[in-house]
């Protein structure tokens, strides 16, 4: 058995659920907001699956990958199937005495076109959309309280199977790393640091130490399957964006991160087409004297927005996990017969064109 303590800070502000999340609720004395172990652990195994998948190149093809990847899963994490399986580590976090706030966050306007109008909007609101409501005479109002950033709490990570240790340390290093927690964590809420990454990740040896100095040598690692993934996962096509400069807050980082990632957005396209943009994220919003209708009712962007601890201050990236964007159907969200492989060619087309606009800004460099 391994027992490992984390100290945890949070760098970006952070939305979570939970019942109750209200601010009425919060007013009442209740909790407005809920940091669990659980959620902590869900994350760390999306991330697990994302880079485990790339591994597994001996697999003939991506149905025995997947059938395979279920098997180590279920072993790593449980499973509750069948005669069910123990989960090989257990995670405890200690966020009683983190601070939550529904202040408005520091202001960076960017201009918007909406309904024929070209408006001011702060560009944390417009990352954090859905997280609050317009209130006449007021502005925009959280509807949920959100954990304040620059606070540090305690995990406490116990492996008990020690075969199962790399895969677990791996994927807490790739969720601390690259993730986030809460909502619109992929727009860089609810960033984190391992303050003491030397201790916690020690156990994995030197050569992984050694890589922590910059996290592009342990995505080398995983860049080897020369195919694309079925779901958000590592392989050859990984493709990671970070800021040139330092920046002295985390709100600046985050702003300029925003800007760049919606100038991308806009540049694909012409004004009020989304042909492209739908595969970037969708739903979309598009005016309602529009007719466009996106493929799909939901498909997660393969973008994650990250703000980072440095040196001089707060650095950023935005890394690109590419997939299929339909695997195993052939027809859109109203039932439309479709090309799954055209589908699949235009998503990609579409990526590659929104990287060659972040490329192409002067405040990312292009590091794999």
């Amino acid at each position: 058995m391994t027992l490992i303590n984390c100290e945890i800070e949070i760098l970006t502000p952070m939305f979570l659920g939970g019942a109750p999340q209200t601010l009425a609720d919060s007013e009442r004395g209740k909790p407005a907001c809920e940091l669990r172990a659980q959620s902590i652990k869900g994350l760390m195994r999306f991330w697990w699956r994302a880079y485990k998948y790339g591994q597994l190149v001996e697999c003939p093809d991506a149905e025995s990958r997947l059938s395979e990847l279920r098997k180590v899963e279920n072993k790593i994490f449980g499973s509750v199937s069948g005669n069910g399986n123990k989960s090989s580590f257990a995670i405890s976090v200690s966020p009683k005495t983190l601070s939550t706030s529904a202040q408005s966050l520091p202001s960076h306007k960017v201009e918007v076109d909406t309904k024929g109008k070209t408006v001011f909007v702060n560009i944390l609101e417009y990352l954090c959309y859905g997280t609050y409501v317009y209130v006449k005479g007021q502005g925009n109002k959280f509807i949920r309280e959100y954990i304040k950033e620059n606070q540090v709490f305690p995990m406490k990570l116990r492996i008990d199977d020690e075969n199962c240790k790399e895969d677990v340390l791996t994927a807490l290093y790739f969720f601390s790393e690259f993730g986030g927690i809460g909502s619109r964590s992929r727009n860089g809420f609810g960033s984190l640091n391992i303050r003491n990454k030397t201790e916690v990740f020690s156990p994995l040896g030197k050569d992984f130490m050694k890589a922590l100095v910059s996290n592009t040598g342990l995505l080398k690692r995983f860049k080897i399957l020369r195919e694309i993934p079925p779901f958000t996962a590592f392989s050859h096509r990984i493709r990671l964006f970070r800021t040139v400069q330092p920046y002295k807050s985390w709100d600046l980082c985050l702003a300029d991160l925003g800007k760049i990632y919606k100038k991308s957005r806009e540049a694909l396209e012409p004004r009020h087409h989304y042909d492209k943009r739908q595969y970037i994220g969708a739903p979309l919003d598009p005016p309602k004297d529009t007719s466009f209708k996106s493929l799909l009712d939901r498909h997660s962007k393969p973008y994650f927005i990250k703000v980072a601890k440095s040196e001089g201050g707060y650095s950023g990236c935005i890394l690109f996990l590419p997939s299929l964007y339909i695997y195993n159907s052939d027809t859109d969200r109203t039932g439309k017969q479709l090309s799954r492989e055209t589908t699949n060619i235009q998503f990609q087309n579409a990526c590659d064109e929104f990287n060659r606009l972040l490329s192409a800004d002067h405040r990312l460099e292009a590091v794999l």
